[in-house]
């Protein structure tokens, strides 16, 4: 990757679901080493956007280039975007490490299997090696000893800690987590946290949708406001969530502290 290159560039993504248009245009880059927290509301096109990003939806215009390299696409006869060459979305979908909501583990697989697959048939690389990063990456986030363990064995915390390191094993150029811990128990939370701290220690460059906003403010690098489809507000966290710039930002920061 060029190193002048943003890791991750968003243009004027469009998407809409029938007529309800869910993004109207959103823009922004991430550079090596930066952390972008994505917030807002319900319904504000925050998950959306995240799937836009690596076509797990198909946006109806815009672009997405990871390290200085476009996602080729073509419009369909409904007016979406669909990438034109399968072989580059599964090498750009491997750039883009994806962390969601709910896991998305195979649950009829062991954890080493779940890390181990993408490395294997996409990366190319022996099992050998696959297992070695594999049980490394499992150190990393806490459960070296539960290679063998099924997703069902696990509470939903070590679920999401083995996503991530099913992620990082791809080496991808950006981490994208979805919420990533609006599915677990108020008591699970800390245990993904630390992880994630820690990957914004090592300057992983990430974008994170995530209603944990000590979270945000502690490891952001810049903080967006999605409102209605739309960047509303962005800045560092100082700047949006200690001197909101509008009565919409205010009315969703009071919530926040109210709840």
């Amino acid at each position: 990757m060029d190193t002048n290159q943003p890791a991750l560039s968003v243009r004027d993504i469009h998407k809409q679901f029938g007529n309800t248009e869910v993004l109207r245009g959103v823009s922004f880059e991430a550079h090596s080493g930066d952390v972008v927290s994505i917030i807002g509301s319900s319904g504000s096109g925050k998950s959306t956007l995240l799937r836009c990003i690596n076509f797990l939806e198909s946006p109806n215009s815009g672009e997405i280039v990871v390290g200085g390299e476009a996602i080729r696409t073509r419009k369909d006869k409904t007016g979406s975007l669909v990438p034109v060459d399968k072989a580059q979305l599964r090498q750009m979908r491997a750039r883009l490490g994806m962390v969601f909501q709910n896991f998305n583990l195979w649950d009829h697989r062991t954890v080493m299997d779940n890390i181990i697959e993408g490395p294997v048939h996409i990366l190319k690389q022996s099992k050998k090696q696959a297992k070695e990063q594999a049980r490394a990456l499992l150190d990393k986030v806490g459960l070296f000893d539960k290679e063998d363990h099924y997703p069902s064995q696990l509470s939903g915390g070590q679920q999401q800690r083995v996503a991530i390191a099913r992620a990082l094993a791809m080496n991808p150029t950006v981490m994208l987590f979805d919420e990533p811990t609006s599915a677990l128990d108020p008591e699970l939370v800390s245990e993904v946290i630390t992880v994630i701290r820690q990957l914004a220690e090592e300057k992983r460059t990430m974008i994170m949708v995530t209603h944990e906003m000590a979270l945000a403010r502690e490891i952001s690098s810049k903080l967006i406001f999605l409102d209605q489809g739309l960047i509303h507000t962005q800045g560092s966290p100082a700047e949006v969530m200690d001197n909101p710039d509008s009565d919409r930002l205010r009315q969703f920061l009071g919530m926040l502290n109210a709840a």
